[in-house]
């Protein structure tokens, strides 16, 4: 038989015939795929496409192979080849498009993107990251942001090389293997006696009022500013917390899930000089700016007036998550139960108190509940 003979069998593994063509066979990126040679199944066609396809898969094991070199007329390739120019920029932008998430979160993803990806890394094809400029950006973030945030942007680049991949512009998301930084465990610092005493003479009546609130139920920062008058029982000595301002966006709270927050006489006297103050504006929020009894709608208003307050007051600087701390630290020193006070907090176990209170659960100077013990502190500097 002649090599210029049409054959109707293919001798060759992964070689087939295909009419008056040949079809090879093999695995490209975990899938098996098969792409058509305009070549007569001949004899001699059938040996070249055999070559060839032995050609293709040392390549492939090799990592140099080129869809659009061997197949330039594939739909597979012109699709490589559509995707193959997608910089660090358009994969960000294009993972965020399809992401459904909230809005605070998007906002987030942007300002990473803009202020602290695209600067470095944007206009580079993701073909050609490497793990070095990954990790460059990583060092270079470091001088300049926490941990925390750092961790956050390289979630984000993480992401948008993941979209890159599905859209096969890249075969490995290289993100992947470079490792965040540690985060530091956060720094339980609360207010001591004398301080707290000392921060409530300093401050005017609504911010007095925010504060007294604070240490007598330890809710988080963006679920007291999110407090409506509609979500307090005063007859129950009960405020149902079910929603939290996140960026001047309405969220759930921070475990998705509403619970129901006792307070005694101090937090009943905080809402009662507070509802003189706030208790008929239209927007119905509870906690409200001294300067024009607007809502705390952005978390760095309460943080700048806190540190103008502490510093009034002689007091040294803290961040508003330490009147959480506060709370914690002085309810369970005064005897609370630690499950009354997990609860009160919103933590789904006690893992959280053990890891960050433990200090206080083993102190026992006092056996006064912390209302008992608020009361008579209060009492002393006449509030």
């Amino acid at each position: 038989m002649g090599t210029s003979s049409i054959l109707t069998e293919s001798p060759y593994t992964g070689v087939e015939i295909r009419g008056r063509s040949i079809r090879i066979r093999f695995k490209y990126e975990g899938k098996w795929v098969r792409e058509t040679l305009n070549w007569l199944p001949t004899e001699a066609g059938l040996d070249d496409a055999y070559d060839k396809l032995q050609t293709v898969k040392r390549e492939i094991k090799l990592g140099t192979f080129k869809y659009e070199v061997h197949f330039p007329d594939s739909r597979r390739a012109q699709k490589i080849l559509a995707t193959s120019d997608m910089t660090v920029d358009a994969a960000i932008v294009g993972m965020m498009s399809i992401q459904t998430i909230s809005k605070s979160t998007l906002r987030g993803y942007r300002n990473a993107h803009k202020n602290r990806i695209s600067p470095t890394l944007g206009s580079i094809l993701v073909r050609e990251l490497t793990k070095n400029q990954v990790k460059n950006l990583r060092t270079l973030l470091k001088k300049n942001y926490s941990a925390k945030t750092v961790n956050n942007t390289l979630s984000v680049l993480r992401q948008g090389l993941e979209y890159a991949k599905d859209e096969n512009a890249v075969k490995k998301n290289i993100v992947k293997k470079v490792s965040g930084i540690k985060v530091p465990k956060p720094k339980v610092d609360p207010l001591e006696r004398r301080e707290l005493n000392q921060l409530l003479l300093a401050c005017e009546p609504e911010f007095q009022n925010l504060v007294l609130f604070w240490v007598s139920t330890g809710l988080r920062l963006s679920e007291i500013r999110a407090l409506r008058w509609s979500d307090v029982d005063l007859k129950r000595a009960t405020v149902h917390v079910q929603r939290a301002f996140v960026l001047k966006e309405m969220k759930s709270t921070k475990n998705e899930e509403d619970r129901i927050v006792e307070f005694k006489s101090l937090g009943l006297r905080a809402l009662e000089s507070q509802k003189k103050i706030s208790g008929q504006a239209e927007h119905g929020y509870i906690f409200t700016k001294s300067i024009n009894g607007q809502p705390w709608h952005l978390e760095r208003d309460v943080w700048s007036a806190l540190k103008h307050r502490c510093q009034r007051a002689g007091v040294r600087r803290r961040s508003p998550t330490q009147l959480r701390h506060t709370y914690a630290s002085m309810a369970l020193s005064a005897g609370e139960s630690p499950y009354f006070v997990m609860t009160q907090m919103g933590h789904k176990d006690l893992k959280v108190l053990n890891k960050h209170y433990a200090k206080w659960l083993k102190d026992e100077k006092s056996g006064l509940r912390h209302e008992k013990y608020l009361m008579e502190e209060l009492a002393a500097i006449g509030l």
